[in-house]
């Protein structure tokens, strides 16, 4: 059992957290709190083997319970996810949506971004259907939300790989997933969003609104970027194109290519943008999602042609080719391992 004053804290924290300020001087002491709690209900081992260990999936990897507990760190992330979140139940309430329906995909052992919504309004204004592929996330999830009182915000609440899960309700209103690293490597966000996504009627709201990956050239510890060209749009405008290309479960991504003068073991790198609704984003070095994230080396010089192509795999990201262009030497770089 919790102390009585535990979901007392979570109210304020949540209460904090929300403010509609990007940032003042509770919000540090509101994330920390947040994470301190949440972990130690949860009795996150920092130490053990079971919750450092993903689950690896044919669409990428679902990290373990302490990488998950980890992210609630991420100061503007968290608050910018929560606000967010609440911002678009908002508007749909403002619609004349009474009941608004949000899918997470990819909960963790937490539902980081949803208790503060649980907390915030009422049952009848807000329904969850969670999913989490991480039993051991799954379990400690259940017990949190039956201590807390928080079930009858629960629609459904299921053990499975968002990225193979078929709906069982057709009135989701909002669809979010937080399942993602920086420039979408390694992580499901892709297949997650394109599988439900294909499942949900074209008004509803995917959080995030969309994630950009562009291509940034040179970086040379803390020398201005030079943004090159943007390689990844990735919104409902997408994924309903992507549907219309290729059909379901048929993913395939276009190539994009750009002549550069590259210099022997130049490091470039890439840039990711995060919208996660309407004005809420995440910019650079906002959070580890919006890192650069350093290409390797390509071990070429001079004029290279280079090619990039997202692809969903187990371990999923960019493959990028170089091409010396006088000499037609190859080099390719699949920048996930």
């Amino acid at each position: 059992m919790y102390s009585s004053s535990f979901k007392e804290d979570l109210i304020t924290i949540s209460n904090d957290i929300l403010i509609p300020i990007d940032f003042h001087e509770k919000l540090v002491p509101a994330i920390i709190k947040y994470h301190e709690l949440l972990c130690h209900s949860a009795v996150i081992n920092a130490a053990g083997e079971n919750d450092r260990e993903h689950v690896k999936t044919a669409h990428g990897n679902a990290i373990g319970p302490f990488w998950a507990a980890n992210c609630v760190k991420e100061v503007f992330r968290t608050q910018r996810f929560v606000q967010g979140l609440q911002q678009a139940i908002t508007d749909l309430h403002s619609k004349g949506r009474e009941k608004v329906h949000v899918l997470y995909a990819g909960t963790g052992p937490f539902a980081t971004l949803a208790l503060p919504i649980m907390l915030t309004f009422a049952p009848a204004q807000v329904q969850f259907t969670l999913l989490e592929i991480n039993e051991d996330s799954m379990a400690r999830l259940k017990r949190l939300l039956e201590e807390l009182g928080l079930m009858a915000y629960v629609r459904r609440i299921e053990l499975a790989d968002a990225a193979d899960y078929i709906l069982k309700d057709t009135d989701i209103d909002i669809l979010i997933s937080e399942t993602m690293n920086l420039a979408l490597y390694r992580e499901p966000q892709v297949s997650i969003m394109l599988n439900l996504g294909q499942q949900l009627k074209k008004e509803t709201i995917l959080i995030p609104q969309e994630i950009k990956v562009s291509f940034l050239g040179r970086w040379n510890s803390g020398d201005k970027i030079e943004p090159v060209k943007t390689l990844f749009q990735f919104n409902a405008d997408y994924i309903r194109q992507k549907l219309q290309e290729v059909g379901p479960k048929r993913w395939k991504f276009e190539k994009s290519q750009l002549a550069l003068s590259l210099q022997a073991d130049e490091q470039l790198c890439y840039l990711t943008d995060v919208q996660i609704y309407k004005d809420f984003r995440l910019g650079l070095n906002d959070c580890s999602l919006t890192l650069p994230k350093l290409l390797k080396p390509f071990g070429l010089a001079g004029e290279i042609n280079l090619e990039f192509e997202y692809q969903v795999s187990d371990i999923p990201g960019f493959l990028a080719t170089a091409t010396k262009i006088e000499q037609h030497s190859r080099s390719s770089n699949n920048d996930n391992s």
